[in-house]
């Protein structure tokens, strides 16, 4: 496991990093986040800015891996590719079966890519 790349954060705040619909922003002081969103609601309820701490035989995040995910989400919802992943994440969870025209062929691509293999 590379740790420069851990973060722990709660399960739905967890998915909402991973869909690129939030992202940490540096602070004014040293290892401190501002926590942004293009939907200002789901991160009302934090108090910016947020220290990272970890203990001491465990690094913290990488701050540039922080700064490419930031701008990764950025782009993603600027582009509207996010609304475009928005709809495949709700399209895996209600469709119960695939079009016999191939037209759903990304979701399935995306369910199948999240089943891990050990």
């Amino acid at each position: 496991m590379n740790l420069p790349f851990l973060i722990t954060l709660d399960l739905d705040m967890h998915a909402k990093f991973d869909q690129l619909q939030v992202w940490f922003e540096p602070g004014t002081s040293e290892n401190s986040y501002n926590l942004r969103s293009v939907k200002p609601y789901y991160v009302q309820h934090v108090s910016n800015p947020i220290t990272l701490t970890t203990r001491d035989d465990i690094p913290l995040p990488s701050p540039v891996y922080l700064a490419l995910h930031a701008t990764c989400a950025r782009v993603a919802h600027l582009s509207g590719a996010g609304r475009y992943v928005d709809r495949i994440l709700r399209d895996v969870e209600c469709i119960p079966v695939l079009a016999n025209d191939g037209s759903s062929a990304e979701v399935l691509n995306y369910a199948l890519a999240r089943i891990n293999v050990y």
